[in-house]
């Protein structure tokens, strides 16, 4: 259940209320929805060249609910033009804009479930992105291009996707990559390729990641849209300074790439203290794993007051730095030591977080909405009801399930996976140390700033200076 603070006492007070104790039970319209996008799913698993009276009955069902909606008329339409073996890109769009729209209510309706749980209130304002409408014809060809051939994978079907039907589009690939404004596209079309290829060749269907790659689909139709209409920007706020205290790190990782998202309070001597991100991205290769990630973040000065204030809790003064309307903090300004004093962690969390209060928490753009962006930041100080993530325990975090089930308090994120609420821990507080020691002992990043400027110890492995040694012996060779 939430945690209320004394602050008195510096500890992390067990809070009345029931809490989280309300999330066992999902909204009975979220779980209808969960079957509803499974029928289109399913359609894209089997391919809509080849759709049975299960598929479409789903997609009969799809129609009835958007009806009334201002995608009924459209999706109505597209979904006459495909029964009569009309497949036009155009028609998969609207498919993949209604399958967008139900994840985003699914996301609105959840959201507003937990915050209630959590006593706070749902900002009624969505930082909507825009797009500067400067597209030219080289992308508009691209983003057809990309939209052509995520319509020969919906009516091929997840099923039957071979080599002959993913390479060719490496091609247009290439062109997507090298246009700036198309990056996100690029990005997200790249790893799409690349995991597909990678699950070849395609075995039994129930082995197939159907719920993944549908969104995927969907999302790269939907980004293709976006992009094509010119470069997407975000809503920004302005320039801020004030100090940044960090309360926990969600640390992500996958073969090629990992990023640190920064959870922390913002406060300015105008503004209300405001719940912020931070998010830290990098390239990498598979090799580095564990420890080592955070040696990819060090490339860059400006990140090492972040990294030393993850790892040490040491408050920042941040200046000019670029607030988005989403609660996103851009690090493009200039961060120093504020103190030398570790901040209290635990205590800041429970003011901050505590039920009932008026602290703004980061959202999410209404075309980005879906389960799996829920993050709720919260802090327990009892047994929570809902599950431990303890998928993402492994791997990328210092912490363990045993370090959780021995703590006194959690700092973490409310999460939606599954269907259903989990709770992901990104810092505890070992009951034994309760009395000696109210600051988390326990968190992910907590030598986040000696693994990433510092040697390894003797034993300890170095594989960024291998890779970098590697590399530079072979560009020599070439020269």
């Amino acid at each position: 259940m939430p945690g209320v603070v004394d602050a008195s006492k510096g500890q992390v007070e067990t809070g009345k209320s029931d809490g989280l104790g309300r999330l066992l039970h999902v909204p009975e319209a979220v779980q209808r929805s969960a079957g509803l996008i499974a029928g289109l799913d399913r359609c894209l698993l089997v391919g809509f060249g080849r759709l049975a009276v299960e598929q479409n009955q789903a997609l009969d069902a799809l129609n009835r609910v958007m009806a009334g909606t201002p995608l009924g008329d459209e999706l109505s339409k597209a979904l006459a033009a495909l029964r009569a073996n009309e497949f036009q890109p155009r028609h998969f769009a609207v498919l993949a804009a209604a399958r967008a729209a139900i994840q985003g209510a699914r996301y609105d309706a959840l959201l507003a479930q937990a915050r209630e749980a959590l006593g706070r209130t749902v900002d009624d304002e969505a930082p909507v992105p825009k797009t500067d409408g400067n597209g030219d014809d080289q992308a508009t060809v691209l983003c057809e291009s990309a939209r052509h051939w995520l319509m020969e994978l919906a009516i091929t079907g997840f099923k039957q996707l071979d080599a002959a039907s993913l390479a060719p589009f490496s091609a247009t690939l290439e062109n997507l990559q090298e246009r700036v404004e198309l990056g996100r596209l690029a990005s997200l079309l790249t790893g799409f390729q690349e995991e597909l290829l990678a699950a070849l060749p395609i075995g039994h269907g129930s082995a197939i990641p159907v719920y993944r790659w549908a969104d995927l689909w969907s999302a790269g139709m939907v980004s293709s849209l976006q992009a094509e209409r010119g470069t997407y920007t975000p809503k920004v706020i302005g320039k801020v300074s004030g100090t940044f205290s960090v309360l926990g790190v969600d640390l992500r990782q996958h073969g090629s790439f990992v990023s640190a998202v920064v959870y922390g309070l913002f406060a300015t001597e105008r503004e209300p203290a405001r719940i912020v991100r931070v998010t830290l991205s990098s390239y990498k290769v598979d090799a580095l794993q564990g420890r080592e990630l955070w040696r990819c973040f060090a490339g860059g000065k400006s990140n090492l007051p972040l990294l030393r204030a993850i790892g040490g809790h040491v408050p920042l003064k941040l200046t000019d730095m670029t607030l988005l309307a989403s609660g996103d903090l851009l690090w493009d300004g200039s961060a120093s030591e504020a103190g030398t004093r570790p901040v209290d962690v635990f205590v800041l969390a429970g003011r901050c977080l505590a039920a009932g209060g008026q602290m703004r928490f980061p959202t999410v753009p209404p075309a980005e909405r879906h389960p799996v962006q829920l993050a709720e930041l919260i802090v327990l100080a009892d047994k929570t009801p809902l599950p431990i993530a303890v998928d993402r325990l492994g791997g990328t975090t210092e912490l363990t399930p045993e370090d959780v089930k021995a703590a006194d308090a959690v700092i973490g994120l409310l999460r939606f996976d599954g269907g259903r609420w989990m709770v992901q821990p990104l810092a505890v507080m070992p009951g034994a140390t309760r009395e000696k020691k109210a600051f988390a002992s326990a968190y992910v990043g907590s030598d986040a700033y000696e693994v990433a400027t510092k040697k390894p110890k003797k034993g300890e492995p170095n594989t960024l200076a291998v890779l970098r040694e590697r590399a530079g012996r072979l560009l020599r060779k070439k020269a």
